[in-house]
């Protein structure tokens, strides 16, 4: 029984350390990197992410949750505009579908590969660089905007995001559909508290003046965690009014442009 006993309280001790070590990790380096330096971060984790720079996966098509959002959402559509497309592996898919498709991501490499990837299965796709969390000059009107696998929450801070939606909402015509994905949080949870305390803590004595959001994480990557209320403030704020949401399997959301 004296084991027993012994266990169960190490493994109370375990299992707190287990919780407790990534919020501190986390907030450590929120509070201590800047925003722009956080681009950089994620921007680098992509470099040397093996899977979303290897073919099989860029010409894997759409996800399942994807070809469902695009049966009921886009199907009038014939000109996309595709953000954060990394290798390609969505633009590649709606190109199949006959769409005519513009793309950019900030990673250059990956702009690359997908070019390649396009050359190489003969589809006409327009692929773009440009710089984190920013929209290329374009002359051409879409209608439709598809925002890459996730790439949305690696915007760092609100206002940024909105202003990336209203440079967005320029390029498509009055009604067109936007799909966003993203992670999720829950409106109570205390790890996201913790981790911002923490990193607020620490900008403040760095005499920071850029804030860190409650919802900010640092695992490899930049992530902003969302609550419906909130992700349905920032479309709003830039120009597009939120239809449909759902959590599963993975965080999604249409928007049609007001």
């Amino acid at each position: 029984m004296l084991r027993v006993r012994i266990y169960n309280r190490v493994n109370t001790i375990y299992t707190y350390v287990v919780k407790i070590l990534p919020v501190l990790h986390q907030g450590f380096w929120l509070g201590l990197i800047e925003a722009k330096h956080l681009e950089n971060t994620t921007n680098s984790f992509y470099d040397y992410h093996a899977k979303y720079a290897s073919e099989p996966y860029n010409l894997s098509g759409l996800f399942p949750w994807e070809t469902h959002i695009f049966n009921n959402y886009f199907q009038g559509c014939r000109r996309i505009l595709l953000g954060g497309a990394g290798g390609g592996r969505e633009a590649l898919a709606l190109s199949r579908k006959g769409i005519d498709v513009t793309s950019f991501d900030c990673n250059e490499n990956l702009v690359l590969l997908a070019s390649r990837l396009a050359e190489k299965e003969k589809l006409s796709i327009r692929m773009l660089h440009a710089a984190p969390s920013t929209v290329p000059h374009l002359n051409t009107s879409f209608d439709g905007f598809i925002m890459g696998w996730g790439a949305y929450m690696h915007i760092s801070g609100s206002e940024k995001r909105i202003a990336f939606l209203n440079n967005i909402r320029q390029l498509v015509q009055k009604d067109a559909p936007l799909l966003l994905s993203f992670f999720t949080r829950h409106p109570d949870s205390r790890r996201f508290r913790y981790i911002h305390r923490i990193a607020s803590t620490i900008r403040t004595l760095r005499r920071s003046s850029i804030p860190i959001e409650l919802g900010d994480t640092l695992d490899d990557t930049l992530d902003h965690y969302f609550t419906q209320e909130e992700l349905n403030d920032e479309l709003y704020a830039g120009g597009f009014k939120m239809i449909y949401y759902n959590e599963y399997p993975y965080g999604h959301a249409v928007a049609l442009a007001i």
